[in-house]
């Protein structure tokens, strides 16, 4: 899927987890460059965001996520082609700066994550498919067993759209000032329900580096969609 001039401006990440299409979070672009901007979907339109700090050597990290800052307006997770990311809401910036890779210079990277912590607890998508135009709704697939799943995004700026991974969606970024696209990839993945039953949201993750060891500390911010 190309993004050329006049075309794609927006992506909604959908799911059909047992039948019944569901909202995860929507992808928007900037005009000017291949920054890109992350907005959960939730059901009870309160939102959680702040930053965190997984220690040297730690495979995974658990943190209560209503610890930081929360509201009513929803938070946008901004993943600038400098590699900065920053939280904002309302144009007003709410958590970072965090300086990580220009995306000109990712290989196949790993820059962000979104988390479903249970499919059933995902607002139901009820409008028409947009299959065209300058918004559209891209399904995710979802193995109707899984109770929960991320969708993992990967960059690569090499001339060639090479994955590791096996892509569900790519997206193509072309801007006059790059000399090759920007291709984002994007793999769902499945795992175990997260959080106490009956509770659900989506949180996404950016802002580290990609790089860097298991033996170096990485920061990162969040922001959550209850």
């Amino acid at each position: 899927m190309s993004r050329e001039k006049n075309e794609i401006r927006e992506i909604r990440l959908l799911v059909r987890h047992r039948g019944i299409l569901r909202r995860v979070c929507k992808l928007a672009f900037s005009k000017q460059d291949a920054s890109m901007y992350l907005f959960p979907y939730g059901t009870t339109g309160h939102y959680f965001y702040g930053s965190q700090t997984m220690a040297e050597e730690e495979v995974s990290h658990t943190f209560n996520f209503k610890e930081q800052f929360q509201g009513d307006k929803i938070p946008k997770l901004s993943i600038h082609e400098t590699g900065q990311v920053h939280v904002y809401i309302e144009k007003q910036k709410k958590a970072g700066p965090l300086q990580s890779i220009p995306l000109r210079e990712l290989r196949g990277e790993h820059i962000a994550s979104v988390s479903i912590d249970a499919f059933e607890k995902l607002p139901e998508h009820r409008q028409e498919l947009k299959i065209t135009g300058a918004k559209r709704d891209v399904e995710i697939p979802a193995d109707d067993e899984a109770k929960s799943g991320r969708v993992v995004i990967f960059v690569n700026a090499a001339p060639a759209a090479v994955f590791k991974h096996r892509c569900a969606l790519i997206v193509h970024i072309q801007r006059p000032h790059l000399e090759t696209p920007v291709h984002i990839c994007f793999v769902p993945v499945g795992q175990e329900a997260l959080g106490p039953e009956g509770e659900g949201g989506v949180t996404v993750l950016a802002g580290w580096n990609p790089r860097k060891g298991a033996m170096e500390t990485q920061d990162f911010l969040y922001v959550r969609a209850q």
